[in-house]
């Protein structure tokens, strides 16, 4: 079965595979099917045992501790009625424990590291997800560049636009102006994990207006940072779910 979803030009073909039964293999939480293929039991969603992901992160993932405050926000928050867009959206554990279970109107995941995006479509498939937009891209508030930098690392989720110390490789990846996504999809939940490019994202004339909730994770950076990205998200009419606004998973709700 294909599900075939488009975001603009961009399009994202799904297969959706019987996996067959599974049993469990060296503890609990792993498990492999009839066809010997191995995966990684997080709270219900199957993530395959993938060689693109490195021994700590599936240990990681084994201890249910990735993405953990996420899913519960998440979890709790979501309504049918929401147009999730999530950015930096991984393996797709996050959006497939989402639409596993709650229905949205519509959900966007953006996803820069082309590894990453292919891993994500089988994870999908794996869970019977078929009605998720994917992107491979990065969201920019440059109108003028349309090719970016993207540096892959060993551990996927510090691969990031800035350069870290220590990378595997570098790849080029497509832009998308933030402005015309959020205009053309209305967005009422950001999901945003990309490494501290946040702090370039969100800046003074990006338009959230139709975005009631936000969870983004915050990643270390000055405190002359923090201030401005806190300015920028109260000025745009929401309030930190639990303050202060320090490093690690953050919870914005638009003030009613």
């Amino acid at each position: 079965m294909h599900t075939q979803l488009m975001l603009g030009d961009e399009i994202a073909r799904i297969e959706y595979t019987e996996c067959g039964r599974f049993e469990t293999i060296g503890g609990e939480m792993r498990v492999k099917n009839e066809k010997n293929q191995e995966f990684i039991d997080l709270g219900g969603v199957l993530l395959i045992s993938s060689p693109v992901m490195s021994e700590k992160m599936q240990k990681y993932i084994e201890e249910q501790e990735y993405e953990k405050n996420e899913i519960a926000f998440a979890l709790k928050h979501v309504e049918s009625e929401d147009v999730i867009l999530e950015l930096g959206a991984g393996i797709g554990a996050l959006s497939s424990h989402i639409l596993k279970k709650k229905k949205v109107q519509r959900y966007i995941c953006v996803e820069a590291n082309p590894h990453m995006v292919q891993l994500m479509k089988k994870n999908h498939a794996v869970n019977g997800i078929r009605n998720c937009e994917i992107v491979n891209g990065v969201m920019t508030n440059d109108t003028e560049k349309t090719q970016f930098d993207f540096y892959v690392c060993e551990d996927f989720w510090a691969s990031s636009l800035r350069k870290p110390e220590h990378y595997t490789s570098i790849k080029q990846v497509r832009g998308h102006v933030f402005n015309d996504i959020l205009r053309d999809v209305k967005p009422s939940f950001i999901i945003c994990d990309i490494e501290g490019g946040e702090f370039d994202l969100f800046v003074n004339g990006v338009d959230i207006s139709s975005v009631q909730k936000i969870c983004i994770e915050i990643h270390k950076t000055t405190d002359r940072q923090l201030v401005d990205l806190y300015a920028y998200f109260v000025d745009s009419g929401f309030y930190l779910v639990t303050p202060p606004l320090q490093a690690g998973v953050c919870f914005f709700v638009r003030r009613t």
